[in-house]
């Protein structure tokens, strides 16, 4: 791919990184296809309709991901509809798809959302030769105001004491948004550079999800120390029962087990595509959107 002005379609970009990509993009002097939920539903696709929109597009931007505890759903919309979409695109000659998945996304992984992205990104992937290229961007927990789960850990940092398994002592790898958005704005612009087709985009510090929490009660709510008390995990679990509902479906068992696995990897390919290197936990406030 070479500088020349292209066109784009982004799919998602009413989304919260989606937003993000499409104002960055929009600075450039390329074409955007931004369309809606009802133009391209996941869900229901209208191919006649997406098949008009692929006309004469270089590269794809699929942004669009959902938080549901149906399986079935989440299969359709993180794998089944991209691949699909995915080979339409390739047989309109478009160059490029780009997807943005989630760290840790494998085809095996016992979490429905994050299996179901894996299979996503493994049918995608396979689709990718000379003529049709085929990236995965893979954040980890993403910072910036309107994230869902960005929202949610300012909420609980408004409380002076919280009750965490293990006392919130689970290693995560934060990324800033704005960073996430120029590593997807540099690999849809910038000429190939030598790096792997699944990049982890992670943050430039490695924290617990405590300190995590305690950086956002000091630097957003100008609050004192945090307290974490460690609760057992039988607990935990009948406890996100009840808070499932306040955090918007963020808090369920299958958090518990994300957190126990960790979200961290290296972030030595993403400091590549960034051409910088990408912000730490401790200086995001610095960024907030």
């Amino acid at each position: 791919m070479n500088s020349q002005t292209k066109t784009y379609l982004l799919l998602g970009s009413s989304g919260f990184i989606g937003q993000h990509v499409r104002s960055k993009l929009d600075e450039t002097d390329h074409h955007l296809r931004t369309p809606n939920h009802y133009q391209v539903d996941f869900s229901c696709p209208d191919w006649v309709g997406i098949a008009q929109l692929l006309q004469g597009v270089d590269v794809v931007i699929n942004m669009v991901g959902v938080m549901s505890q149906d399986s079935a759903l989440l299969e359709k919309i993180h794998h089944h509809t991209p691949k699909q979409l995915a080979i339409l695109a390739k047989q309109m000659g478009v160059k490029c798809w780009i997807n943005l998945s989630a760290l840790g996304a494998e085809p095996n992984h016992k979490v429905a959302f994050i299996g179901s992205k894996g299979r996503g990104d493994s049918a995608l992937l396979k689709l990718a030769d000379d003529s049709f290229q085929v990236i995965v961007g893979r954040p980890s927990l993403v910072f910036g105001r309107g994230g869902a789960s960005c929202e949610m850990f300012i909420k609980l940092a408004r409380l002076p004491i919280l009750f965490m398994p293990n006392a919130g002592n689970y290693r995560i790898q934060p990324v800033h948004v704005n960073d996430v958005t120029q590593g997807i704005v540099n690999l849809a612009t910038k000429p190939p550079i030598p790096i792997q087709p699944i990049i982890n985009f992670t943050g430039g510090a490695v924290c617990s999800v405590a300190e995590y929490i305690a950086m956002i009660r000091k630097d957003i709510h100008h609050e004192g120390r945090l307290t974490v008390l460690p609760i057992p995990k039988g607990i935990a679990k009948a406890a996100v029962l009840l808070a499932r509902p306040i955090s918007g479906g963020m808090i369920s068992s299958d958090s518990l087990t994300l957190l126990e696995e960790g979200s961290i990897a290296d972030n030595g390919y993403f400091t590549q595509l960034l051409e910088y290197s990408p912000l730490g936990y401790q200086i995001f406030s610095d960024r907030i959107n």
